[in-house]
């Protein structure tokens, strides 16, 4: 039998998927036949369907002993984990047909991941018929490929070949790093995440009475006894899905899954493409999904159409489609922007019994840039249901644990349905929606964002008999102006700059609820601008200020708070004035600072806490960085009182601060505040310059017990008649104070000018251990 050029361009694209990951997917179809059966005297016998893939090593001859060849579907053929520039990896290829039946046969390429830039620097060598690669120069007279990034682009494709009984086909293929790859490409994979899969079925080649024509129609699935096609396993899954993107749509006909599937460790091609330049490719037919369960299912490959089918009716859909039955169980679609949802994206059709438990969907607007403005269309069950006067429907359907960010045009079971839609009898429960206009800046548009449906394009529809429990919806409000944050923070909810902000008064607030994310713009001040007490000057209710920077923010704080639970993350406050008593962020209240940087400021103190120790609030201060600050009273960081403290994994960096007389004074000042743990900071090259108190350390005051341990203290000063602590100064009034698990420059401490003082002395300081490596 002669073998086809396809045959080779299968052949070339299940070695190039095996060289990042190989998971061999073998599916034989035996439905034109159905048993072994014996008679007297005579023997009916089937033939055997069995094909097989090995692999030798390259830069050896072609082997001729079976005992030679590798089995391809116990592990890698290509799995060297150390390329560098000019290596090289050869391999013999064969795939032979074991049985004794010719077959046809499909490989399909299924990717679990995105490829690196690693794939563009690597060279493809094939060479039919094998041969033997003894040195790395032979391949300067042998065929070139491309890139590997190249070549995998044309793997969309589904190659096809035969092979009769007994036959074999024997390649060469080649991988080399190209010399010139530089340092950019350290430390990278392809990427693990691709396999492949063969299906193999029987040939119309062995002859009957007839002719050899009996088995012509041998089909990839098999069917009932009703001529419903099957769906029995996960190969058979990708399978179809490829199948129908390849153009068959199945129109007319049932399919029909017969078992749970675990899709975890693949990247799910969803069934039905949509429009591909212009030809739209779905799934015209239903889909009975028999009540099994598809479980964590992950799309990552970006653009429209998403979900198990991405497009089911449509083009020569006669709008009778269906998808019924089916439950999905951890959904995970990224990078997606229109046309999206769990079970569908674009139904022309109807839905019913269908349920989702547990989805994440990240969508941005489609066609970025432009001024496209008709939503995405995302939900938890179809992002975009019904044909407008095709009367389709959604019932019976759930969505529990969903999580969606869109544009707009997004709902808990539907992001948008069309007139003459039926929606009923569903439910939805522990929905969050964020409703994201802040990408790509299309502006503040309606959010058409719902617990059960996003959007009614137009009426008539019925909507009736659905539930909904715990729904949250978030539509934040972008603004661009001073006016128009003022405005928006004392609204409540939350607000983004889409700009950076020049601030001409401050902003006073009473009982407010508000996010203000900065989404990495700036503010600044105005000349002449006023600011008596504090820019953001808080009263009651809470407040959180995120990924925003102030810059040369003068005269009062950045932030008074009384009374507000209060969050900072990614904050950055630099260049600073701030004359007034206030310091930066002067907080009254439950405060949690995170993520913040501190840097070249004049202040009174950078963070005080609970200033009037009225209230016994918690107070954290966590992966900060305060630099070069200048303090005028008491510290850097500075608390009064509060029902906990926690400082952990700060840093302090060459800050000084300068008191007067016989105030107390350290870079991070804790008084006497109770239940406090001071972990994993660093204190380096602080300057704290006191007045007669005893009570001044170059890095931490601390009056009450605590834990006080993983922290580094490398040449802090302190100067004053009295000040006799570079370091740490312990007022051990009330309990011993425990300083062990420290480094204080790889020596032990002991009670002098360099290390710690304890005044008074009436109980002691516990030092039991201490750390020798530096930020350890």
């Amino acid at each position: 039998m002669t073998k086809t050029h396809t045959t080779r361009k299968a052949l070339l694209m299940s070695v190039l998927s095996l060289m990042l990951c190989f998971s061999m997917l073998i599916g034989t179809t035996f439905a034109w036949f159905t048993d072994t059966v014996t008679s007297a005297g005579n023997i009916i016998k089937t033939g055997k369907l069995d094909v097989e893939l090995h692999w030798a090593d390259g830069a050896k001859a072609v082997p001729t002993a079976e005992a030679d060849w590798a089995d391809a579907s116990t592990g890698a053929i290509f799995d060297y984990d150390n390329w560098e520039p000019g290596y090289v990896q050869v391999r013999h290829i064969r795939i032979a047909n074991k049985g004794t039946l010719a077959f046809k046969y499909k490989v399909s390429i299924i990717a679990n991941g995105e490829v690196s830039d690693l794939a563009k620097v690597i060279d493809v060598y094939y060479v039919d018929p094998a041969i033997q690669v003894t040195d790395r120069a032979d391949l300067n007279s042998v065929p070139k490929l491309g890139t590997l990034d190249q070549v995998l682009a044309k793997l969309g494709e589904t190659g096809n070949g035969t092979l009769e009984k007994g036959d074999s086909d024997v390649i060469t293929i080649a991988f080399k790093m190209q010399e010139t790859a530089g340092n950019e490409y350290q430390e990278k994979s392809i990427g693990s995440d691709f396999s492949v899969q063969l299906l193999a079925t029987q040939l119309a080649f062995e002859g009957d009475s007839f002719d050899n024509k009996y088995d012509v129609e041998a089909t990839y699935l098999n069917k009932d006894a009703d001529g419903a096609w099957l769906i029995n396993n996960m190969d058979e899954l990708f399978y179809f899905s490829n199948d129908v993107n390849s153009g068959n749509a199945y129109s007319g006909e049932t399919v029909k899954l017969t078992a749970d599937i675990d899709l975890a460790g693949y990247n799910w091609i969803p069934i039905g493409a949509g429009d591909v330049n212009g030809q739209w490719i779905g799934f015209n037919g239903i889909f009975d999904g028999q009540g099994h369960t598809i479980s964590n299912m992950k799309i990552t490959k970006g653009g429209g159409w998403n979900g198990l089918f991405g497009l089911v009716g449509r083009g020569t859909s006669t709008f009778t489609e269906s998808i019924s039955n089916v439950n999905l169980k951890n959904v995970v679609i990224e990078n997606a922007n229109r046309m999206t949802g769990g079970v569908v994206g674009q139904m022309y059709g109807n839905i019913e019994n269908c349920h989702v438990e547990g989805i994440t969907i990240t969508a941005v607007p489609n066609w970025a840039g432009s001024a496209y403005d008709n939503g995405d269309k995302v939900g938890g069950i179809v992002g975009w249901l019904g044909d407008n006067g095709n009367y389709h429907y959604i019932k019976g359907c759930s969505a529990t644990n969903v999580t969606l960010k869109a544009y707009r045009d997004v709902g808990g079971i539907a992001g948008y349905i069309g007139s003459s839609t039926i929606v009923e009898n569903c439910a939805v429960d522990t929905v969050n929606i964020t409703v994201d206009q802040i990408t790509n800046h299309y502006g503040n548009k309606d959010a058409n964002a719902g617990g059960v449906v996003g959007r009614i394009y137009s009426t008539p529809v019925t909507i009736q008999n659905n539930t909904e429990a715990n729904v949250t919806i978030t539509v934040p409000k972008m603004v661009s102006t001073a006016a128009e944050l003022a405005a928006a923070i004392a609204n409540g909810g939350e607000v983004v700059l889409i700009n950076d902000i020049v601030m001409n008064n401050s902003v006073n607030l009473s009982n407010a609820d508000f996010v203000l994310d900065g989404n990495g713009h700036t503010i600044t001040m105005a000349d002449g601008a006023t600011n008596t007490h504090a820019l953001f000057d808080i009263t009651g209710g809470k407040a959180t200020i995120k990924n925003v920077t102030f810059d040369g923010i003068k005269d009062g704080a950045i932030v008074r708070t009384v009374g507000v639970e209060f969050n900072a993350n990614n904050v950055t406050a630099v260049n600073g004035n701030h004359t007034q008593v206030q310091g930066i962020f002067r907080l009254l209240g439950k405060s949690t600072i995170e993520n913040c940087t501190f840097k070249n400021n004049v202040c009174n103190m950078v963070i005080s806490l609970n200033y009037d120790g009225a209230n016994n609030d918690p107070q954290i201060v966590k992966n900060c960085v305060f630099e070069k600050n200048t303090c005028n009273a008491t510290a850097v960081v500075y608390y009064v009182k509060g029902a906990s403290a926690t400082i952990d994994g700060n840093k302090f960096v060459e800050n000084n601060v300068t008191v007067t007389g016989g105030s107390n004074a350290a870079t991070l000042y804790m008084g006497f505040q109770e239940n406090t743990t001071i972990t994993n900071n660093v204190f380096e090259n602080n300057t704290v310059n006191g007045g007669t108190s005893k009570r001044i350390a170059g890095a931490i005051m601390i009056g009450y017990e605590a834990v006080i341990t993983g922290n580094s203290f490398v040449g802090n000063k302190v100067t004053g008649v009295n000040a006799k602590a570079n370091d740490v100064a312990a007022a051990a009034y009330y309990t011993d104070i425990d300083l062990s698990g420290n480094y204080w420059g790889g020596s032990a401490p002991v009670e002098n000018d360099d290390y710690y003082n304890e005044y008074p002395s009436n109980h002691s300081v516990i030092i039991n251990d201490y750390l020798t490596t530096y930020g350890d």
